[in-house]
């Protein structure tokens, strides 16, 4: 696994060993590391590195896990903030902050591609090529608005008004929509709607799903 701690005096990523708990510092930045994520293979930690420490602006590296070795992911881009690290299956996407535009980073092998959204995103996910981009809807302050994105080409395959995305799994997504005022939970694979009915009161948010659950 990989952990964030400033057990050594400031923030860096951490492999974590879950059979005996051991932790091996792996990166080794001048500021504090606040986001990473483990690659698809298992091999690297994606981290967001700032140019100078205090101004939430840097790079996406990729670090090897056992070496700690770094590579910078994107050498020919301006500063940029970055959160919501999600690995894809050859790289990794984040939420940045890119010229004051709301934005969808992709970091692939073949491309770097920045998707510029309409308005501020709130959660971002992503499985086999496609992401679940939850955002605010425009002109509705902050009510949510779910976007599939294909990642290869950076199309939107689908929008689902009033709905936050969650987990994908097999190309649906956990949803929570909004229904009379409360968010209830379904399931949405770009066509249908699944909705799913829960005796239970108030928001209910999916944080995770599988077949048969």
């Amino acid at each position: 696994g990989v952990v964030i701690t400033d057990v050594d005096q400031r923030f860096q990523a951490h492999a974590w060993d879950r059979s005996t708990g051991e932790l091996t510092r792996v990166t080794s930045s001048d500021a504090a590391i606040t986001n990473a994520a483990i690659s698809a293979d298992g091999d690297s930690i994606y981290a967001m590195v700032e140019h100078e420490p205090g101004r939430e602006v840097g790079h996406i590296h990729r670090f090897d896990f056992d070496t700690g070795d770094s590579v910078d992911l994107t050498p020919d881009l301006d500063g940029y903030s970055a959160f919501g690290l999600h690995p894809t299956a050859h790289g990794v996407i984040a939420v940045a902050g890119m010229g004051g535009e709301p934005t969808v980073l992709v970091i692939e092998p073949a491309a770097i591609r920045p998707l510029v959204m309409p308005t501020m995103i709130t959660d971002l996910r992503s499985e086999d090529g496609v992401a679940s981009v939850t955002m605010a809807t425009p002109g509705k302050g902050m009510t949510p608005m779910l976007r599939l994105i294909d990642l290869s080409s950076g199309e939107i395959r689908a929008v689902l008004s009033s709905t936050r995305g969650g987990p994908i799994h097999d190309g649906r997504v956990a949803v929570a929509q909004l229904k009379q005022e409360w968010l209830r939970p379904g399931i949405w694979d770009g066509v249908t709607f699944d909705q799913l009915e829960v005796d239970l009161p108030g928001d209910v948010i999916p944080v995770d799903w599988w077949e048969g659950s």
